[in-house]
C-alpha cells in the first residue's frame, strides 16, 4: 500500500529529526 510505505517514511524521518534533536541538545 502506498499510504502506509508514505506513512512509515514520514514517521522514520520524523524519529530521526527527533533523535538528532536531542543528541544536538545534549552538548
Amino acid at each position: 500500500n502506498i499510504n502506509v510505505d508514505i506513512l512509515n517514511e514520514m514517521r522514520n524521518i520524523l524519529c530521526s529529526a527527533i533523535n538528532w534533536t536531542a543528541i544536538h541538545y545534549e552538548m
